[in-house]
């Protein structure tokens, strides 16, 4: 039986929409996928998109349908794509698809416009801040800010007083991608140390920081975890961890059993939630999903390690 083939033009399509560099993949809706009804779309981001780490090929495979492909690029295009693009404040980045974060690399400095007063951000940067659950209070405690240039959320990683990260959340469906990671790969992580001697490992800010009442929690900001994030929870000595990933996909599921298997190795205990990302819960969801009540918790019992 031939293998089941992705068009041409489909692939070129979602190449010109989803530009990766070298190493790099994304996963995303397939917007033709002979599995559903109709050929219609596939909106589980079952289609993974994949450049090779030379830089001259994509690889495509719907792992729904089942169809994939490659396609090959000149050497001048391999060599247009290395050099990445300029993003809005001038450091290069490589946008990595719609709702995942941009690597880049090159000294971390926030937007020179980065406010940190809450009362200076944009009615859609408190939407979107009070959906995640976090208030005011929460804002001033993690040094959350806001760029008006850029329209949004600023989301620092400080370690013993320097800036190793952060991230920049959009607050407009239009502006792409969701998310902008800045700084050294292995510093793109986020650890909240609270004295518990339980880990919860999260996808993103907001949701470390809402289970951080609870227990430890660390944002991967991916579903991967860092060399140096693995050594600092090694060195914590936690007795229990807990994967809380948002497992919408296959790709996600797979990551979460390879993140249990490796933390396994260290820690006594590792389980994993399947639910929504925490920070769309409620307090007391949170806690019962942990195994803590609620009411005898609260963020300020707890000194949180994190800034200076």
């Amino acid at each position: 039986m031939r293998p089941r083939r992705l068009p041409m033009w489909e692939m070129q399509r979602y190449k010109q929409l989803h530009p990766l560099q070298p190493g790099e993949r994304v996963d995303i809706a397939h917007k033709h996928c002979p599995a559903v009804m109709g050929g219609g779309e596939d909106k589980k981001k079952r289609l993974n998109i994949r450049r090779t780490d030379d830089g001259t090929t994509y690889l495509f495979r719907c792992n729904h349908c089942g169809y994939s492909g490659g396609l090959h690029l000149s050497p001048a295009q391999a060599a247009e794509g290395r050099r990445g693009r300029l993003n809005a404040t001038g450091r290069r980045n490589h946008n990595v698809g719609n709702g995942h974060a941009n690597r880049t690399t090159g000294p971390c400095i926030l937007p020179k416009d980065t406010t940190f007063h809450y009362q200076a951000f944009s009615a859609r940067a408190k939407h979107w801040l009070h959906r995640g659950g976090i208030v005011p209070t929460l804002v001033q405690k993690f040094k959350l800010g806001y760029s008006p240039d850029l329209d949004r959320v600023v989301l620092p990683v400080w370690r013993e007083g320097e800036l190793k990260c952060y991230q920049t959340r959009r607050l407009k469906d239009d502006d792409s991608p969701k998310y902008l990671s800045y700084g050294a790969a292995n510093e793109k992580w986020l650890h909240i140390k609270t004295g518990s001697k339980v880990i919860v490992l999260v996808e993103d800010y907001l949701s470390a920081i809402r289970v951080s009442p609870y227990a430890d929690s660390v944002a991967l900001f991916t579903t991967s975890l860092t060399t140096n994030a693995l050594n600092e929870l090694i060195g914590c000595q936690y007795d229990r961890a807990v994967v809380w990933l948002d497992n919408d996909n296959s790709h996600v599921k797979r990551k979460e059993r390879e993140l249990k298997a490796k933390l396994g190795l260290y820690i006594n205990q590792v389980d994993y939630v399947q639910s929504i990302d925490p920070k769309l819960l409620s307090d007391e969801t949170i806690a019962t999903t942990l195994g803590v009540v609620a009411n005898d918790v609260t963020l300020d019992a707890f000194p949180v390690i994190l800034t200076e």
